[in-house]
């Protein structure tokens, strides 16, 4: 089953939000340090049997997070989070998959 994960740089406040196997997880979490500057870590994982359609509402839904705390556009899965929205990641993606899964389950899917 795959995971929705937060990845990123407590220092910076930057996040990486994304989907990953469990087993391919440490190799994501390399691939992506290679490319930042600052140390990341693995803070939260979701499973789900939903996963691309959680990490697709998460996006929208913290799209008002895609500048730095300088105003600077980020680019691609990467969010500003305060620490607030970094504890409530869990809580987050289990409000979207239920969400999801009423949308699904509803025929409007």
């Amino acid at each position: 089953m795959e995971c929705i994960y937060l990845i990123g740089s407590t220092e910076t406040s930057l996040y990486k939000i994304g989907v990953s196997s469990k087993k391919e997880l440490k190799n994501r979490l390399s691939n992506i340090q290679v490319g930042c500057p600052y140390k990341v870590e693995v803070i939260r994982t979701f499973p789900s049997e939903y996963s691309y359609k959680v990490e697709k509402i998460l996006h929208r839904t913290m799209s008002t997070n895609k500048t730095d705390g300088n105003g600077v556009p980020l680019h691609g899965e990467w969010f500003y989070l305060g620490l607030e929205e970094v504890y409530k990641f869990q809580e987050r993606c289990t409000l979207s998959e239920s969400n999801y899964i009423l949308f699904k389950d509803s025929g409007l899917d």
